[in-house]
């Protein structure tokens, strides 16, 4: 067994001794999420593509989980009604609305 699979199954363990069977469902996958986190936090999504990843494993397991779980809900419920993903570049907000010396009001404006 290669480097890469005795790897994979060290994490392997290292989740079922976290994961109890008697745990509520909501608390397993509190669990989950705190054990993805702590093992895959530092992981970048995507390491083969040539340009810089700005977010984690984990933030990608999450993402695709909530999306999954929304589609899931929608056609189990039979709901007519759609939902939207809205994608948005938000940068640099922190600067703008922290530093802001023209506009005073910027902060209470973007809550509103």
């Amino acid at each position: 067994m290669g480097p890469f699979l005795e790897d994979v199954k060290r994490l392997k363990e290292l989740y079922s001794d976290g994961i109890k069977d008697d745990q509520s469902l909501r608390h397993y996958i509190k669990t989950l999420l705190e054990l993805l986190r702590e093992y895959t936090f530092f992981i970048p999504s995507a390491p083969s593509r040539e340009v810089e990843v700005r977010n984690s494993l984990y933030a990608h397991h999450k993402t695709t989980a909530a999306l999954a779980s929304a589609i899931l809900l929608n056609e189990r419920n039979n709901l007519d009604e759609k939902f939207t993903i809205i994608l948005g570049d938000v940068a640099g907000i922190q600067r703008y609305v922290y530093g802001s010396r023209t506009y005073k009001g910027a902060l209470k404006a973007l809550r509103a």
